[in-house]
């Protein structure tokens, strides 16, 4: 299996990104000290994994998406874990608003490739 490395710049995005992302969540959730850097880093390991499978060029759109859904999950999972009961219950109606988003361009090139493959796959190509 070959290590995905990803560039400084896309790395600095996602760290800008999930530096977001856990200010609201902080804001929202009225975490303490603690539970901002454990949330932080939770996030921050499942953008860059969801990153690293955004760039597997390897895998098909289906099995990259697959793949983000089960980061995703193991990241709430985390999440609970750290919060208390009544930030849980605001985490579970609010978690859409918390979600890593790779951005407009990004999620333009991921569905191009979904529809090449699709188009592949009807037309009976590899």
């Amino acid at each position: 299996k070959t290590e995905i490395v990803l560039s400084d710049k896309l790395q600095t995005k996602i760290n800008e990104k999930v530096a977001d992302i856990t200010k609201k969540m902080t804001k929202d959730l009225n975490l303490s000290t603690k539970q901002t850097k454990k949330v932080g880093a939770i996030k921050l390991c499942e953008a860059t994994s969801i990153e690293k499978e955004r760039a597997n060029t390897s895998k098909s759109q289906l099995k990259i998406k697959n793949e983000i859904i089960l980061l995703n999950n193991e990241s709430d999972k985390k999440i609970h874990k750290v919060l208390k009961k009544d930030q849980d219950v605001i985490y579970e109606a609010k978690k859409d608003d918390y979600k890593y988003n790779p951005g407009l361009m990004e999620k333009m090139k991921d569905f191009y490739k979904d529809t090449k493959e699709n188009i592949k796959e009807k037309l009976g190509g590899n």
